[in-house]
């Protein structure tokens, strides 16, 4: 006879089940991480990135509007002799600074981004070759900024907001 102990069966290892429960917890989390990623791509980023253009064509328009406006003002001053040098400063200053406010609140991926790179370069090439003794229009900084405008045009009437007017100086 022997005097062993009873053999008492030990409860089934519960490792398996341990692992299907983490399995499905990380594909919960993977399929969360995807779908909000999806979401983000395709709800979130375009409307930020509406937004920001609504906001830099808001500040375009304003500038461009105080170009034109202070491009006029000198053209048809009474007060004194119109000079045209001081007719194209007084139009080239508030339309690079719209300009400049512009490409800083615009979606820098965008199209709307891209032109406004373009202005900023023609006005560097109208800096780089205008003449004081005879000045001349920046017609292909007009042109530039007329083709913001158009593309403004849309994004603005877009959105619930009206187009803002400028503010008298």
């Amino acid at each position: 006879m022997t005097n062993a102990a009873p053999k008492t069966s030990a409860p089934a290892p519960k490792s398996g089940r341990a692992w299907k429960l983490s399995l499905i917890a990380l594909s919960v989390v993977f399929v969360l991480a995807v779908g909000g990623t999806v979401f983000y791509g395709t709800v979130v980023q375009p409307a930020q990135n509406k937004a920001a253009d609504l906001k830099a064509c808001n500040y375009f328009v304003v500038g461009y509007a105080k170009a034109r406006m202070g491009f006029v003002k000198e053209a048809q001053s009474k007060d004194h002799t119109p000079n045209l040098a001081t007719a194209i400063e007084n139009y080239i200053t508030p339309l690079y600074e719209g300009n400049h406010k512009a490409y800083d609140a615009a979606n820098p991926d965008g199209d709307l981004s891209s032109a406004l790179s373009e202005l900023a370069v023609a006005r560097l090439s109208f800096e780089s070759t205008k003449d004081s003794k005879n000045p001349v229009f920046p017609s292909a900084i007009d042109q530039a900024a007329m083709s913001i405008e158009n593309m403004c045009r849309p994004i603005i009437e877009g959105s619930k907001t009206a187009s803002p007017t400028p503010a008298a100086k």
